[in-house]
């Protein structure tokens, strides 16, 4: 069962796999974001090494830009590779959250991104709102869009039902 929500940036999560910086906890689970114009995070050996050695139990890793809609319609035009958040994206992390969650030990879920403000933070204040989890963090600026999809999604395919 997630007990607690933690954010960090890209940066932070390298430190932990090459084992510079300690593990979030002794048992965590890691939703992974990366935007289009950059390398995965959690290629096979990151993964593999975060299991091992930094307590990680389960991951997802998913590849979307930090962008809204409005953003999406003004730069595709320019940008044609952007990959705007969408129902797909959502449905993953929603069932990531009941997967992980219906775990009877308890466990830390930790969300990453390039920054650690925006995509990560709207995916952690989701999670925390449906899962009833005080969750803080002056740093966040959560996309809009993305919590609007998620909130969707949810209502739509869950009929609201709580995600515990």
């Amino acid at each position: 069962m997630i007990r607690s929500i933690k954010v960090y940036n890209r940066f932070h999560m390298e430190l932990i796999a090459g084992r510079m910086e300690k593990p979030p906890c002794n048992h965590w689970h890691l939703i992974s974001i990366y935007e289009t114009t950059c390398f995965p995070f959690l290629t096979f050996d990151v993964k593999l090494r975060l299991e091992n050695q930094a307590f990680m139990d389960k991951s997802i890793s998913l590849s979307f830009d930090d962008i809204t809609l409005a953003d999406y319609e003004t730069l595709k035009i320019v940008y044609p590779d952007l990959i705007l958040f969408n129902r797909g994206h959502a449905r993953e992390i929603i069932d990531f959250i009941k997967q992980v969650n219906s775990e009877t030990e308890p466990s830390m879920l930790v969300i990453h991104c390039r920054a650690g403000i925006s995509r990560s933070g709207a995916v952690a204040l989701f999670a925390a709102v449906k899962l009833g989890i005080e969750f803080s963090d002056p740093y966040i600026r959560p996309n809009q869009w993305m919590l609007k999809i998620l909130n969707e999604e949810y209502n739509y395919e869950d009929n609201g039902k709580d995600i515990n």
